[in-house]
């Protein structure tokens, strides 16, 4: 278990939302989204890299769970994410 207090997501290109979860399970029994509780952190219409902010929270697993898409050059909805840091 470790202290998690942020989330920088890096992505391509801006517009996209997400929500970012946190739990003290392992990720082999977290099957569905209600098993991670409640989001530590959302946002939406974000810049091309965010770092979502949240403290005193203890985990050993960490979900990005994209909440918005934005619309590519060909026309169809997609995020590329260059990198995720947990610190």
């Amino acid at each position: 278990e470790y202290d998690v207090s942020k989330v920088t997501v890096d992505a391509l290109r801006a517009g996209w939302g997400a929500s970012i979860y946190v739990s003290d399970q392992s990720v082999d029994s977290l099957t569905t989204l209600a098993d991670w509780g409640d989001a530590r952190a959302s946002g939406s219409d974000l810049d091309r890299s965010k770092t979502f902010d949240f403290s005193g929270v203890k985990g050993q697993s960490v979900l990005v769970w994209f909440t918005q898409l934005p619309t590519g050059d060909n026309g169809k909805h997609y995020v590329d994410v260059t990198e995720v840091k947990v610190a």
